[in-house]
């Protein structure tokens, strides 16, 4: 079809698509992208500052390169500079040309460019005591660089906030000068790498800040643009009425023909295929399968539905007929479906009648037989006729088998299953799939029956969706007589996944940094002249702490125990400690292991934290009682070290857990059950002076035995401490590595028993010598005995 034509809009004025879009029915809406940009933002800025002056390497490479250029590349990035500030006084004064209607866009750019400025500002002075170049063009000096770059600061805040009110060339101008002013600070000497990556952040972080507070143009195409649209395609429209339920750069009108035929007409404008990648692109990335079709266009993704929807027609499935589609001008797509009845989510509970019920499941069970996937089934696309259903918005559907049996249609059965128990309650609802579905289909849903399976307008319907989706899990497992199957793998990657990446790089980093100061030769000296009697006997001592480790479990419980399973058990618990945190591992191995005694789940499960409770009082007694020793040899320059600082942050972080744990529901109801259970436990084992007196000492010969073979190893190493300083070390590391839930506290441990033997005086290529082979010792070679340990005990049905 031809281009349509702007029309008069509210006021008399005519806007035509041109550079910026139009404000008239461009309502702002809060993206979470902006707060995702914040976020991003302060991690550009952070990462930008540490590694500012950073020399050598990837970065300092970079920035050699960069400034290496010949004398004519020194021209191209001095005209790149100016360019960026010709362009963002071209793009303000584009703006402002429209007059009236660019107010709220200018005073988005004035909060933007002022916040990003003065954070700039005050960084550089912090930097450098020095103010930032504004316009070093005006001037020959010399430019010191400083961090942030002040210019890419700016650009890129005034980027970010005009990039919602533009037209795709537009926008794709933006990104290409924030890379152009990036590149030419790094060619001109401006600043190093990570003082331009500080700009961008500053610069992303402020013009997000900005939109995130007053909104974004939502995208969405104009009412009279789309009137227009569908009469171009042959359909005069008497009625059209915005709904409230719009997409970020969709909208969906309802609205008569001239004959009287209710019709929904659905545009994607200019923002809706990043918003629909975008989320395709989150939801892959989280969730296996279920991210819908992949077209990367307005009109591709209704071509697709229409395809869909008529597939769906013709095997007999009831659907909205689909009437037009096609296109408008470059930046709108449309299509015109019939809107036969009222969505379910409108009809009265009342009015949901048995036959109306039935007719659902008949039409998804006929899908379900011709491998059909709607993909979207929801309040909204689900319409009621009289007693019977019609299904529109087939733009997640898929005609593909391999779909439906991948849980394409399992989903399917799940979010309707969820849909009618926010209407008509749990027990109806599968009451009426169990007698209309066949049981195996209901069956293939029950794994699926889960919040992560349910689509956002499902959801959104549930004012208590975990809730509603646990009670279906149950009742179906009840109506059906079947054990509750486990969930399906929906999740990708979970939070506690990323989190723990996160920390293994944080260990490696710290472990990394420690190396590049390590002198491997002298450490293979080290070795090769350590006298090796020292290291076997600190071997056979440190071999005993297994004893102790499991008296203080013995204690602890308070049940009378075999002495023999429960050191191996020590043992095992090596091994667990490579795949799992080592508390976690210890809590689950040894709650599985007293069970089989008959001790209850309450000790079971607390014991370790009994355990964990005496231990820390015996390490804090250590820490003191050794501070006060004579003998023990710390000799740190800590003069620089600013403790209130320290201090501070430290009870900030504690304040920081307490609240979380006392006003975070779920976290309050998973922590203070077991945190009471714990100490009413602990304070029963104080009241038992034998009990107590086994715990703690358990617990302070196990520290004991580990620090004589520190002890030791440092002795074969010609690096000898005090007993005193070797135990402070040990306990030190023990706590410091134990903040880290890293599997074995592989590499912290090592990274931290290092850094605490330099600071007590030994030379750094003995400390990192002296903690590798501490840590063969302690760790690595009893978790592989852990693994025959394990395999001993389960042979012998202790686990």
């Amino acid at each position: 079809m031809s281009e349509a034509t702007p029309s008069e809009t509210v006021g008399g004025i005519r806007d035509s698509p041109g550079y910026f879009i139009t404000d008239t029915n461009q309502p702002r809406q809060r993206r979470a992208s902006d707060a995702v940009g914040i976020g991003f933002g302060i991690l550009l800025l952070v990462w930008g500052g540490l590694t500012a002056d950073a020399e050598g390497g990837l970065l300092g490479s970079m920035a050699d390169f960069a400034q290496s250029a010949p004398s004519w590349g020194l021209g191209i990035a001095r005209f790149l500079y100016s360019l960026s500030l010709a362009y963002l006084i071209v793009l303000v004064f584009g703006i402002a040309w429209r007059g009236r209607r660019s107010l709220d866009t200018l005073r988005d750019i004035a909060l933007a460019v002022a916040v990003a400025a003065v954070v700039a500002t005050v960084a550089t002075r912090i930097d450098t005591d020095a103010w930032p170049a504004v316009i070093p063009e005006l001037t020959n000096a010399d430019i010191d660089p400083a961090f942030p770059v002040f210019r890419v600061a700016l650009v890129t805040a005034i980027a970010v906030v005009t990039t919602p009110h533009l037209t795709r060339p537009v926008r794709r101008a933006n990104g290409l000068i924030v890379a152009a002013v990036s590149l030419a600070s790094l060619t001109l000497a401006y600043g190093s790498v990570g003082q331009v990556i500080g700009g961008i952040g500053v610069g992303l972080a402020a013009g997000s800040a900005v939109l995130l507070i007053f909104g974004s143009p939502a995208g969405h195409p104009d009412p009279d643009l789309i009137r227009d649209a569908v009469r171009e395609l042959g359909m005069q429209l008497d009625e059209l009425t915005v709904r409230d339920d719009d997409s970020w750069g969709a909208r969906y009108l309802d609205g008569k023909l001239s004959d009287g035929t209710a019709v929904e007409v659905k545009a994607l404008g200019r923002d809706a295929t990043g918003a629909a990648a975008s989320s395709r692109f989150w939801r892959t990335l989280w969730y296996r399968g279920g991210s819908g079709p992949g077209e990367h266009s307005r009109i591709g993704s209704l071509e697709h539905e229409a395809m869909v929807n008529m597939f769906a027609t013709r095997t007999g499935i009831s659907t909205a007929e689909i009437r037009a589609i096609g296109t408008a001008g470059d930046d709108m797509a449309i299509i015109v479906s019939d809107r036969p009845g009222r969505p379910l989510g409108d009809v009265d509970t009342a009015d949901l009648t048995d036959a109306l019920i039935d007719s659902l499941w008949q039409e998804i069970n006929l899908m379900a037989t011709k491998s059909i996937v709607h993909g979207r089934i929801s309040e909204e696309s689900v319409l009621v006729v009289g007693d019977s259903v019609t299904f529109a918005d087939f733009s997640a559907g898929s005609v593909i088998p391999e779909t439906a049996t991948a849980g394409g249609t399992a989903r399917d059965v799940a979010n309707a299953l969820m849909m009618l128990a926010n209407r008509i309650g749990v027990q109806r609802a599968v009451s009426s799939a169990n007698s209309a579905l066949r049981k195996e289909l209901l069956a293939e849903a029950m794994p699926y029956v889960q919040l992560p399976a349910m689509n956002r307008t499902v959801r959104s319907w549930s004012t208590k969706p975990k809730d509603t989706v646990k009670a279906l899990g149950t009742e179906l497992a009840t109506q059906l007589d079947v054990d509750p199957p486990p969930p399906a793998k929906i999740r990708r990657v979970r939070l506690r996944t990323i989190l723990m990446l996160l920390l293994v790089l944080v260990a490696a980093n710290a472990l990394m940094g420690m190396l590049t100061g390590i002198d491997f030769a002298a450490v293979a000296q080290n070795l090769q002249d350590a006298n090796w009697a020292w290291i076997l006997v600190g071997f056979v001592v440190g071999s005993f702490v297994f004893f102790p480790e499991a008296t203080g479990m013995l204690y602890a419980v308070g049940y009378s125990l075999p002495l023999r399973p429960l050191v191996i058990l020590q043992v095992s618990v090596k091994f667990i400690g490579l795949a799992v945190p080592s508390a976690a591992g210890r809590i689950a191995m040894n709650a599985a292991f007293l069970r089989k005694y008959g001790v209850s789940p309450t000790i079971a499960t607390t014991q370790g934290a009994v355990d964990g409770i005496g231990g820390f009082a015996v390490e804090a007694g250590i820490l003191l009682l050794a501070m006060m020793s004579d003998n023990f040899e710390l000799d740190l320059e800590l003069g620089g070290v600013a403790w209130n600082a320290i201090l501070a942050i430290v009870l900030l972080v504690g304040i920081c857990v307490i609240v979380a744990v006392w006003r975070i529901r779920k976290l309050h109801d998973l922590v203070i059950p077991i945190l009471s259970q714990a100490i009413g436990l602990f304070r029963e084992v104080l009241s038992d002076p034998r009990r107590a007196g086994g715990v703690l000492g358990s617990n302070a010969a196990s520290r004991l035995v580990l620090a004589i073979t520190l002890w030791f190893i440092l002795l074969a190493l010609d690096q000898p401490v005090s007993l005193a300083t070797a135990l402070v070390v040990t306990v030190a590391t023990n706590l410091l590595a134990g903040l880290v839930p890293i599997p074995g506290g592989v590499g912290v441990a090592e990274a931290t028993l290092t850094a605490l033997l330099i600071l007590v005086g030994v030379p750094e290529d003995g400390a990192f010598t002296a903690a590798v082979v501490f840590r063969v010792c302690t760790f690595y070679i009893p978790a592989v005995a852990g693994f025959f340990a394990t395999r001993w005990l389960e042979n012998r049905d202790y686990l």
